[in-house]
């Protein structure tokens, strides 16, 4: 994986973040993601991967 890094700028971490961002977007609850993901906590997929995007607040404006 080192490699990858090295040659890409890309870490597992980059995955997971953009699966995280991207279930998120699509309407998927922290629990799912949570569990997807692999991690335990629902306070640490929201607190170290969710930016909310403009593109998620504009979803949910009339």
């Amino acid at each position: 994986m080192n490699d990858l890094k090295k040659w890409t700028g890309l870490t597992a971490y980059n995955f997971r973040k953009t699966l995280v961002s991207d279930m998120h977007e699509r309407g998927a609850d922290l629990a799912t993601i949570a569990k997807q993901t692999g991690h335990k906590s629902i306070k640490t997929i929201n607190d170290h991967y969710l930016k909310v995007s403009n593109r998620t607040v504009d979803k949910f404006l009339p």
